[in-house]
């Protein structure tokens, strides 16, 4: 039967925790874990059914680990079959979220047997998903991008994976561009219209038989003094993503000089003077960089059109 059916939906952003400048995750002893059901363990949950209860095997072990002696087991739980959507596992929930556009989520994680299991490693905000690393059933790893209806879409990277074998699955945010990277090589750059502040991640899988072991989770605030940094010190922008003006606040009373925006491609497409709006509803949907002229200097950040 369906987990549709039988499941409580997952609400977001209930449970404490904080997200600090690095924060790590490797489910020992002496992080306060003790062997068994993680449910409920250091603010950890699993997925509700809709009867009042929970689903099993999705445990605290020490068969196998890549860090210390213990690590987090996701598997079947027999009491269902296998699922049409990838929702079954065990989820984290920070109560604070990470204040930083710009940071790096990485897990280890093994899974037992490429055969008929899809499991995923995915990222979000208070309300939506961010990126998500998908190890498909046939042995691909695929990654999410956005099509032109800011819907996410499952993109393959060269990289496959094996069973039996510990992959490093790393997530690097820096405002709307995501790279994924597979034991730190760099397989797939996309981008992702969710502006919200890093506030979950989450294992989950299909329920077709297969389990897998994740281990050594680390957070990391990768921001630094930069442009961007000029930017969020001084200006406000919004809406963003648009559709029609994009109206820019000087926080600090800075004059506008001019404002510049940019596709991807680094062509200048519209230069407004002495403004604090830019008229983008003629432009095509898709993301694009925006320069602030001061006489202080240029603050530049992202914009997604609708």
């Amino acid at each position: 039967m369906n987990i549709k059916s039988y499941l409580l939906v997952i609400t977001l952003g209930l449970f404490v925790g904080s997200v600090n400048a690095q924060t790590t995750i490797s489910f020992e002893t002496s992080e306060g874990f003790t062997l068994g059901d993680i449910n409920g363990q250091n603010n950890w949950y699993v997925i509700g059914t809709s009867i009042g209860g929970f689903i099993i095997n999705q445990n605290i072990s020490s068969v196998l680990a890549s860090d210390g002696s213990q690590s987090l087991r996701i598997a079947r739980d027999p009491n269902f079959g296998g699922q049409p959507e990838i929702v079954m596992g065990a989820y984290y929930n920070f109560n604070t979220a990470l204040n930083s556009t710009h940071y790096s989520v990485s897990a280890d994680i093994y899974i037992n047997a490429v055969n008929q299991t899809d499991f995923i490693m995915a990222i979000g905000g208070t309300t939506d998903f961010i990126a998500q690393f998908l190890f498909h059933y046939d042995g691909t790893i695929q990654c999410t991008t956005l099509n032109s209806n800011n819907q996410f879409e499952y993109q393959q990277t060269p990289k496959n994976w094996t069973g039996g074998t510990w992959y490093n699955m790393k997530i690097e945010v820096d405002d709307f561009d995501i790279k994924y990277y597979v034991n730190n090589n760099l397989e797939y750059t996309g981008t992702t219209s969710n502006s919200e502040y890093f506030k979950h991640i989450r294992f989950v899988h299909d329920n077709y038989g297969e389990h897998a072991y994740i281990d050594n989770i680390i957070v990391t605030d990768l921001t630094t003094t930069n442009v961007k940094d000029f930017f969020k010190e001084n200006f406000s922008m919004y809406p963003n993503p648009v559709t029609d003006v994009l109206n820019i606040t000087s926080v600090n009373g800075l004059k506008v000089n001019e404002i510049r925006v940019t596709d991807v491609t680094g062509k200048v497409i519209k230069v407004q003077k002495d403004a604090f709006s830019v008229n983008v509803s003629d432009l095509s949907a898709g993301m694009y960089l925006i320069d602030i002229i001061t006489d202080e200097g240029k603050a530049t950040s992202k914009f997604i059109k609708k």
